[in-house]
C-alpha cells in the first residue's frame, strides 16, 4: 500500500496511518528520515524536526508489529508533502523554562532574565509580548494575570534580545511566585509561528525564606585606597555595599582599634594614623540574622602624607555587560575633603559623561543606551572643587547570561541504606567554568543534615542513612554577583534510599559474556537470552539494551533480537551494555560481546584501482616505498603479484604486499613508474586469474645531485674580421636538471680564452665577455688582427644558491670576406633545418677534408623575389693540422681536384662557389635580378618570337623572289616581242671596247670626264650600238 500526505510544517499532526489488528501495535519507521518523522501507537504521523521556509517531500517506510511479541507484521510506503512556512521561523537557544529568584526591594529596571532570539530573514522584525498565569501570593491566594503583569515588562535590545525587567516596585505587591511567558512573533511574517519561553519568578516575602535561597554578596573593595595620614579622628574612608540590599545587616572590621563600621557600612578612622605603619591591611565582614556570612580580605589602606582633598582611587575602572538597562550600577567612588571629611556631592565631566549619572553616595549609573560604542572614558569630580577629580574607565563586555548555566539541572541518585559518611552522591557543573556559590535545602524534615553540597558543586552524605529509606528532594541555588545585580539558578536532587539487603539485581555468573549470530541474518532472528537471579516478584525485575541500533531485548524476560543485518567484514563484533533493573531504582550492569560469524560471500579487491606514491631519487636499493594492501573480508590468504609490464626497478612482497627498490633511481633519466599490481588467493596465478588489480604509480622527486648545465657540451661561432665591438657572438643557455633549483638564479662568466693559429696558441684576455644573466657572448675589442686563427673561449655557469658551477666551450673563428664560399642546397626555404646544414657540411668535410662549418643560410632572391625551391648556404673551410682558415680559392681547388681523382666521392654534393651578389640575405633585398624560373620563361618566349618572325621573313624573301623571276620572264618576252616587230636602226659597225685606265684621283679633283672609247671610233658621248644574237635554249640538255 502506499499512503500520500500533505500537510502543513507547523502541523502537530500530519496524517493518520492506523493499522488494522485486533491486538496493541507498535510503528517503527524502518527506512528514511526516522530521525524527524515518528508514529504514535494509534497511527498518527507526527513531524519533529525544524520548521522549514521552503516545502519538502519525503518518502518513508514504515512497519507495523504487534507489540506483544508476535511475529505478524506488515509495511508500507509513506509520501510527506511538508508546506513550507515561506520564511525561517523565529528560533532561540536559551532554555524554554527557568526558574528566577529575585528581591522583592528591586528597583525599576532591574533585568530579571534576558532571552537571546534570532530570524534568518533579512526583513525580520520582531515583536515581543508578556503574559502572565499560575500567579499566588505569599497566602497562597491566587493572584490576577492582568495584576501579575503590572509589575513587569519586556524591553528590546540590540541584536534581538528581549530584557524582562521590574516595571514596577515589588513591595507594593504580595505576588509570590508568577509564570511569564515571553513570546516574539516576527511582525514581518505573520504567518511564522511564535516562539515562547517561560520564567518562573519567585520572590521570597519572609527574611528565613530569603536567608535560605541568597547568600550575601558584599561588593569587592578596591585594591587599594589611599587617604590622609594626618586625618582627624571620625573621618569618612570608605563605605561598604552588600547587593542586593538588606535589613538588619552587622558589619565587623578589622582592625578595629584603627577603624569604625556602622550599620550602613560606613567606615571611619577611630584614632590619629600618624603613628601607623605605611599601609594597613583592612577586612570587613558582613552578617544577618540567621548567620550567613560574606567578607572581604586584604584591602589595603595606603596612608600618604596629604592635606588636600582627594578620591580613595587614582583610577576607577569597570565593565559593564553589552545591553545593560538604564540605571545599572557601574562603579562606587568615594573621596575625603582636605578636612579628612566624606565629600557628598559629586559631578561627571567629559564628553562621554552624559551617558553616566553619580549621586551623593559616589555610586556611578548608566544614563542611556551604551550598546553604540566599546569603551567610554570620564572625570568624577568633586562639586565644590572640580579639580580634584579621578579618571573613570568603562569598558563594554558581552551581554551576560540573565541566568547561571548548569550542566544538568536535576541529578537522580539511588543509594543504599549503609551508604558511608561523606559519600559522593553527586555533583552539579557550571558551564563556562563560572564562580558561582551553592546552598541546599529541603522541605523534608531533618533532610539537610544528611547532605550537604560544596563550593564546587559536589552532593556528599553528611550522616547515616539508616531508617531513611525512600525517596528525597532537595533543593539547590546557584547564584553569584556581577555589577548588574545578583543571577541564580535552581536545580534539583532526587535521592533514594533502598535498602541494602533485597532486590539487588545480579546476573548469573559465567553466562552472558558472549552471543553469536552469522552474518546476513534477517533482522528480529532470536539469537539468545539474558540470563539473572531470580529475584521477588515485588522487585518487578526488566531487562535494558545500552545497543538498541543493533538488537532488541524483551524487557519482560530478556530475549535478544536482531535489529539490522550485519556484515563481518565491516565489523566483527560489537561491545554489548546489559543492564537490570530491580524495584524502578535498582540497577546493575555489564557488558557482553556479540560476535559475527563470517560467511564466505566476497571476493578480493583493493579499495584503491590506483595510488600515487613519491619517492626520492637518491632511495637506496632495499628500501620500501609503499605497502599495498588488498581486502579479503572472507579471512582468507592474500598473495600479491607483479605485472609483466611492471618495471625492473621495483619487486614487490607476495605476502606483505610491500613494493621495494631494487635498482637506483634518477629522476632526470625516468621521473614516472607505473607498476601493475594483483591479487589473489594463491601464490601462483597467472595475470588472467587474478581477483583484483591496481596500478601503483611512482613519481621519482628531484634531489639536488646536478649543477647546473649548458644545452651543449660545445658552442661554435664563424665571425667577420670586420665585426663591430661590442656585438653579440652567440646566446647561450643554461639550466639546472635538478626539479627544486629549476627557479634558482644562474649567473655566467668567462674564465679564460686562447687564440691558435697554424699550430702556435697563446692565451688572450679581454677579447670577449659573457653578459651575467642573459649568457649573451660579445667582443671586446676589434678581431681584425685575428684573421684566420680560431679563439678557444672558456665558459663557466654558476648556481648563485648552492654555489653549483657547470663549464663550456666556446669555438670562434675569425675569417675575411675572401674566406667564405656558398653552394645551393635543393631544398624550400621552410624546410631546412639543423640536421640537413649539419649532413651538407659533413659530406663536405668529407670530399675535402677539411673541417666544413656553416656560417649563415642565405636565400636566392632575384629581383627581390624569394625563391621557393633553393636556399644558399655559406661556409668556411677550417685546416685542424694547422689550425687555420683555408681561402676560399684553394678550397675550390682541392674540390676541383677530388673531382677529377675521385668523382664517385663528390658525386651528389652541390658546388661550391663564391658568394655572388644576387644571393643575398632576405633581409637585405637590395638585388635587381630577376628569378631564374622567370628568366628562363622570357628568354623562351623571345627565342620563339625570334624563330616566328624568321619563318615570316623566309616566307616573304620567297614570294618576292618568285614574283621578280616572274617579272623578268614577262619582260624578256615582251622585249622579244618588241625587237621582232620593230628592227632597230643601223649602228656602226661594233667594234672591240678598250678599257681605259681608270680615272686618277686628280681626274676627280678636275672633273674630267672618262669613259670605255672605241680607240677607233671618234663617238660622241651618250652614243650607242645594239647587236642582235639568237640564243637557242634546247628542252634537255642532252640536245645542246
Amino acid at each position: 500500500d502506499l499512503y500520500t500526505i500533505e500537510a502543513e510544517v507547523s502541523s502537530p499532526v500530519l496524517g493518520n496511518i492506523r493499522a488494522r489488528s485486533p491486538n496493541p501495535v507498535v510503528y517503527r519507521v524502518v527506512e528514511g528520515r526516522s530521525d524527524i518523522y515518528k508514529i504514535d501507537p494509534n497511527g498518527d504521523v507526527r513531524y519533529t524536526g525544524k520548521l522549514l521556509k521552503e516545502d519538502r517531500q519525503d518518502e518513508i517506510m514504515v512497519a507495523v508489529q504487534e507489540s506483544t511479541g508476535g511475529l505478524k507484521m506488515a509495511s508500507t510506503k509513506l509520501v510527506i508533502h511538508l508546506q513550507g512556512i515561506g520564511s525561517f521561523p523565529v528560533t532561540t537557544s536559551d532554555d524554554s523554562e527557568t526558574i528566577e529568584l529575585i528581591s522583592a526591594d528591586e528597583p525599576s529596571g532591574v533585568v530579571i532574565s534576558s532571552v537571546q532570539f534570532s530570524d534568518q530573514d533579512q526583513d525580520a522584525k520582531l515583536e515581543y509580548t508578556l503574559s502572565a498565569d499560575n500567579g499566588v501570593d505569599e497566602n497562597g491566594n491566587v493572584v490576577a494575570d492582568e495584576e501579575a503583569t503590572e509589575f513587569f515588562e519586556i524591553k528590546q535590545g540590540e541584536d534581538n534580545q528581549a530584557h524582562l525587567v521590574v516595571k514596577n516596585s515589588l513591595l507594593n505587591s504580595n505576588i509570590s511566585t508568577v509564570n511569564l511567558e515571553i513570546t516574539a512573533r516576527d511582525g514581518a511574517h505573520p504567518k511564522e509561528p511564535a516562539t515562547s519561553v517561560r520564567r518562573v519568578i519567585v520572590i521570597p516575602r519572609e527574611p528565613e525564606s530569603q536567608t535560605d535561597q541568597v547568600s550575601l554578596n558584599l561588593v569587592p573593595f578596591p585594591r587599594n585606597i589611599t587617604i590622609p595620614r594626618n586625618l582627624p579622628t571620625g573621618s569618612f574612608i570608605y563605605r561598604a555595599v552588600v547587593l542586593p540590599k538588606k535589613n538588619n545587616l552587622t558589619f565587623s572590621i578589622e582592625p578595629e582599634h584603627i577603624f569604625k563600621i556602622f550599620s550602613d557600612g560606613s567606615i571611619i578612622t577611630q584614632k590619629e594614623l600618624t603613628e601607623e605603619p605605611q599601609t594597613i591591611n583592612l577586612t570587613v565582614e558582613v552578617t544577618d540574622g540567621t548567620g550567613r556570612k560574606s567578607s572581604t580580605e586584604s584591602t589595603q589602606i595606603v596612608l600618604k602624607k596629604t592635606s588636600k582633598a582627594h578620591f580613595s582611587e587614582q583610577l576607577y575602572e569597570a565593565n559593564v555587560p553589552r545591553g545593560s538597562p538604564e540605571g545599572t550600577v557601574v562603579t562606587l567612588v568615594s573621596a575625603v575633603n582636605a578636612k579628612g571629611e566624606p565629600v557628598r556631592d559629586f559631578v561627571l565631566k567629559g564628553g562621554n559623561s552624559k551617558l553616566f549619572t553619580v549621586d551623593e553616595q559616589g555610586t556611578i549609573k548608566t544614563n542611556g543606551d551604551l550598546s553604540t560604542g566599546a569603551e567610554f572614558d570620564f572625570l568624577v569630580a568633586v562639586a565644590s572643587d572640580s579639580t580634584v577629580n579621578a579618571p573613570v574607565h568603562v569598558e563594554l563586555a558581552e551581554p551576560r547570561s540573565p541566568s547561571i548555566n548548569l550542566v544538568e539541572n536535576q541529578i537522580f541518585a539511588t543509594v543504599f541504606d549503609n551508604l558511608p559518611i561523606n559519600s559522593y552522591v553527586g555533583k552539579f557543573e557550571v558551564q563556562g567554568d563560572e564562580k558561582v556559590t551553592f546552598s541546599m535545602s529541603s522541605d523534608e524534615k531533618g533532610m539537610s543534615n544528611l547532605f550537604a553540597i560544596e563550593q564546587d558543586g559536589t552532593i556528599r552524605s553528611t550522616d547515616w542513612l539508616s531508617g531513611f529509606e525512600g525517596m528525597h528532594k532537595l533543593s539547590v541555588l546557584a547564584s553569584n554577583m556581577d555589577p548588574a545585580g545578583v543571577r541564580s539558578t535552581n536545580a534539583t536532587v532526587v535521592v533514594d534510599v533502598i535498602k541494602s539487603n533485597e532486590c539487588v539485581p545480579r546476573f548469573k555468573k559465567y553466562e552472558n559474556l558472549i552471543f553469536y549470530v552469522r552474518e546476513n541474518t534477517p533482522q528480529d532472528t532470536v539469537i539468545g537470552k539474558v540470563s539473572a537471579e531470580i529475584l521477588p516478584g515485588k522487585c518487578d525485575l526488566k531487562y535494558s539494551l545500552g545497543n538498541e541500533e543493533i538488537l532488541t531485548i524483551n524487557p519482560a524476560n530478556g530475549e535478544l533480537k536482531t535489529a539490522k543485518e550485519f556484515d563481518f567484514e565491516k565489523q566483527k563484533s560489537h561491545l554489548l551494555t546489559l543492564k537490570l533493573v530491580a524495584a524502578e531504582h535498582n540497577s546493575v550492569e555489564t557488558t557482553a560481546e556479540l560476535r559475527i560469524m563470517d560467511v564466505d560471500d566476497h571476493k578480493v579487491r583493493f579499495d584503491l584501482t590506483e595510488q600515487t606514491v613519491e619517492v626520492p631519487e637518491d632511495i637506496p636499493p632495499s628500501a620500501v616505498i609503499a605497502t599495498v594492501r588488498a581486502v579479503e573480508e572472507d579471512d582468507q590468504p592474500v598473495f600479491y603479484h607483479l605485472g609483466p609490464s611492471s618495471p625492473p626497478q621495483f619487486s614487490l612482497h607476495s605476502t606483505t604486499g610491500a613494493v621495494i627498490v631494487e635498482q637506483p633511481l634518477d629522476r632526470e633519466e625516468n621521473y614516472k613508474f607505473t607498476i601493475e599490481i594483483g591479487a589473489s588467493n594463491s601464490a601462483d596465478t597467472l595475470p588472467a586469474e587474478w581477483l583484483g588489480s591496481m596500478k601503483l604509480i611512482v613519481l621519482v622527486k628531484d634531489v639536488n645531485d646536478n649543477g647546473p648545465m649548458f644545452d651543449r657540451t660545445h658552442y661554435s661561432a664563424v665571425v667577420d674580421k670586420d665585426i663591430v665591438i661590442g656585438s653579440r657572438i652567440i646566446e647561450l643557455h643554461a639550466a639546472d636538471p635538478d626539479v627544486e633549483d629549476q627557479g634558482k638564479k644562474l649567473e655566467y662568466s668567462v674564465t679564460g680564452a686562447s687564440f691558435e693559429y697554424r699550430g702556435m696558441s697563446r692565451n688572450v684576455e679581454d677579447v670577449f665577455d659573457i653578459n651575467p644573466v642573459d649568457g649573451k657572448v660579445y667582443t671586446l675589442k676589434s678581431l681584425s688582427d685575428y684573421v684566420g686563427g680560431v679563439f678557444n673561449v672558456h665558459l663557466q655557469v654558476r648556481d648563485t644558491v648552492d654555489g653549483t658551477i657547470g663549464k663550456s666551450g666556446l669555438k670562434v673563428y675569425v675569417h675575411d670576406n675572401s674566406d667564405l664560399l656558398s653552394m645551393e642546397l635543393p631544398y624550400a626555404p621552410s624546410t631546412v633545418t639543423t640536421q640537413i646544414v649539419d649532413e651538407f657540411s659533413q659530406q663536405l668535410s668529407n670530399s675535402t677534408g677539411l673541417s666544413a662549418l656553416a656560417k649563415k643560410i642565405s636565400y636566392k632572391a632575384p629581383h627581390g623575389l624569394m625563391s621557393t625551391n633553393s636556399v644558399d648556404l655559406q661556409l668556411i673551410f677550417f685546416n685542424k693540422t694547422i689550425e687555420e682558415i683555408v681561402p676560399a680559392e684553394k678550397v675550390l681547388a682541392v674540390q676541383e681536384m677530388r673531382m677529377r681523382n675521385s668523382p664517385n666521392v663528390v658525386k651528389g654534393i652541390p658546388e661550391l662557389r663564391k658568394p655572388a651578389s644576387p644571393y643575398l640575405m632576405i633581409e637585405k633585398r637590395e638585388d635587381t635580378f630577376i628569378q631564374p624560373e622567370l628568366f628562363c620563361i622570357v628568354l623562351g618566349f623571345l627565342v620563339l618570337l625570334a624563330i616566328v618572325l624568321s619563318l615570316c621573313g623566309m616566307m616573304a624573301c620567297f614570294s618576292r623572289s618568285r614574283f621578280l623571276r616572274e617579272k623578268k620572264i614577262v619582260e624578256n618576252e615582251m622585249a622579244i616581242k618588241d625587237a621582232i616587230q620593230f628592227p632597230s636602226n643601223r649602228s656602226p659597225a661594233l667594234v672591240s671596247f678598250k678599257h681605259y685606265v681608270p680615272p686618277t684621283p686628280e681626274m676627280y679633283r678636275n672633273h674630267e670626264e672618262h669613259m670605255y672609247r672605241s680607240s677607233n671610233l671618234n663617238e660622241k658621248v651618250g652614243s650607242y650600238a645594239v647587236q642582235q644574237a639568237t640564243i637557242i635554249v634546247a628542252e634537255q640538255e642532252d640536245k645542246i
